[in-house]
């Protein structure tokens, strides 16, 4: 088995060093929505969005795993890989559509019900026990998800301003954490074995061939995917694929290698926070006090599923496999 490029290690040394990287790279993912809506605004259509982020990203990730030296996954593994791919294009399309619709902080806040969709799938499955630890962040997630969508039981109306809501795209941005819950407990089995960096570049791959075949599908019709016409849509196209997908996935295995799933997924809530801030500071959009105290009891209950050190004895310990997976790509 050959090593990893000297220049670039799989870790970071120092605890503090891992905690920056997953940090940096939590901003990464969290920034890509804004990017998204940059590049609809300057003339791109989600089609667009999709070809150019799958295609450019596994261009990049498979010149990476050339210079890393990293070994491809058996070529038993595959199948399972592809599968992943095909869940994770259904998952951002249901993002990227979302985006069409809502703020981007809305979306962000949404797709981060994906560790109590897993938890509930676990339960339903038999996987995992419904321990009171994960009652209790169901209930915190249900309760700022009511909040988060701007409605408030007490009064029996909406909040916020939200009344104009659209609901595409909260149904969009619910079916894009659902989906990526379903791709997290199948992909903690997919990768067993597997390095994470050969496994996102095939499933990226996956996802970038059947992206590029319903473009063609579409281009038949009559339906050709519009680029930005102008260097910012261009720019933020490349940093949907570089830094948003590239780059924060590199940072990720640097300190994932480091620190454990547990102690990233807690790090990693702050990529919902980056999302809000820079959708408020960039694009001027704005959430009501309702939804942000939402999106706080949203990110509470995450934060109550990460801190679950172990799973119970007994236990096939899907969420916090699922967990460990969920590192491998984000939305």
């Amino acid at each position: 088995m050959t090593t990893p490029h000297p220049a670039m290690p799989s870790r970071i040394d120092t605890p503090l060093g891992a905690v920056a990287s997953v940090a940096l790279s939590a901003a990464c993912f969290g920034a890509m929505a804004v990017f998204v809506r940059t590049a609809y605004a300057q003339g791109a259509d989600m089609p667009g969005v999709l070809l150019g982020r799958f295609v450019l990203a596994s261009l990049a990730l498979w010149l990476l795993l050339w210079w890393r030296r990293v070994p491809l996954p058996a070529r038993g593994q595959i199948p399972g890989l592809v599968l992943m791919g095909i869940a994770y294009t259904l998952q951002s399309l249901c993002f990227f559509g979302a985006l069409l619709f809502i703020p981007a902080g809305m979306v962000a806040l949404l797709l981060y019900l994906y560790p109590l969709f897993v938890v509930l799938l676990s339960w339903a499955l038999g996987l995992e026990p419904l321990t009171r630890r994960r009652a209790l962040a169901l209930a915190v997630c249900s309760a700022g998800t009511l909040l988060t969508l701007g409605w408030v039981p007490w009064s029996g109306s909406a909040a916020g301003g939200s009344a104009a809501l659209d609901w595409r795209g909260v149904a969009l941005g619910v079916a894009a954490a659902c989906i990526y819950a379903l791709y997290l407990l199948g992909g903690s089995r997919a990768m067993r074995g597997v390095a994470p960096l050969a496994a996102t570049t095939v499933a990226l791959s996956a996802a970038a061939v059947l992206v590029l075949g319903l473009t063609a599908v579409r281009a038949a019709l009559g339906h050709l995917p519009h680029m930005a016409p102008t260097a910012l849509g261009w720019s933020a196209l490349g940093a949907i694929a570089l830094v948003s997908t590239v780059l924060a996935m590199v940072l990720l295995f640097a300190g994932l290698a480091r620190l454990g799933p547990s102690r990233t997924a807690l790090i990693s809530t702050l990529e919902p926070v980056v999302t809000v801030l820079a959708a408020w500071f960039l694009l001027g959009e704005h959430l009501g006090p309702a939804q942000l105290a939402g999106g706080v009891l949203v990110l509470g209950g995450a934060l109550l599923l990460a801190a679950e050190r172990h799973p119970p004895a007994g236990t096939t310990g899907a969420t916090e496999a699922a967990a460990d997976a969920s590192h491998v790509q984000k939305a």
